[in-house]
């Protein structure tokens, strides 16, 4: 039933159900995969009873690599990853190695190559939704904004199924929709959108923050100050 969870895409039913049945190992160690490979670490960490380690090499050395990705260390980071892929069954792909290895190299500057595994992840899983909010990042910082703003749409109608748990991505991603309808000149319907879909029991950390100023920097005095007046309303941003 989880594999057929996960190969319909019903990511939340199949979490769920692990974590009604955590008590069997089997079902702790599918949860600690299945956290980890959305990137929720600490989440994966909470599955394990107490005194028992559910690591493995896998997600040992992916979570290394994860956690010292930056601008400096993203060639490396890529290249260790590269290697991480050469060692596994070339018959599986998997879709968070994929997703870092684009970041990272999105990140060291190589276009060519972050559209490549762009490609790759959602040909490994049309399902993933890290891959499928890179795709829609990587469409509007290319300038189809159109397809971005279908990408993003479908994420946001489909977060509660695709995500494991809380959805903790739903702000950014009605930020990000929301920029992009200023940048298409739809002020109104981004005003409506903010108004109707900010959820002030959801994350508002950095990565928001840092979106937020990308829409200020996009919007005129006017409407900058209307949207600080919706934000002021709900967040301490």
């Amino acid at each position: 039933v989880i594999d057929r969870f996960l190969q319909a895409g019903l990511v939340a039913r199949a979490a769920a159900l692990l974590s009604e049945n955590r008590d069997r190992r089997e079902a702790r160690e599918r949860l600690y995969d299945l956290y980890n490979r959305y990137l929720l670490f600490r989440e994966a960490d909470a599955v394990a009873e107490k005194g028992e380690s559910l690591a493995t090499s896998f997600w040992t050395a992916f979570r290394a690599e994860y956690d010292r990705l930056n601008a400096d260390t993203a060639a490396t980071v890529a290249e260790a990853l590269e290697k991480m892929e050469q060692g596994m069954d070339q018959q599986k792909c998997s879709p968070p190695l994929l997703y870092l290895k684009a970041e990272a190299f999105r990140r060291a500057g190589n276009t060519q190559k972050t559209l490549a595994l762009r490609d790759g992840l959602l040909e490994c899983d049309r399902t993933y939704f890290p891959g499928l909010l890179f795709a829609a990042e990587m469409a509007y910082y290319q300038g189809d904004i159109s397809r971005a703003i279908v990408s993003v749409t479908y994420l946001l109608d489909r977060e509660t199924v695709l995500w494991p748990g809380r959805p903790i991505y739903h702000n950014y991603l009605v930020l990000l929709l929301a920029e992009m309808s200023i940048v298409k000149g739809r002020e109104k319907k981004a005003l409506d959108l903010l108004t109707r879909s900010l959820d002030q029991t959801l994350p508002w950390g950095t990565r928001e923050k840092e979106k937020l100023q990308d829409i200020y920097d996009k919007s005129k005095t006017v409407l900058k100050k209307r949207i600080e007046q919706i934000v002021a309303g709900r967040f301490d941003a």
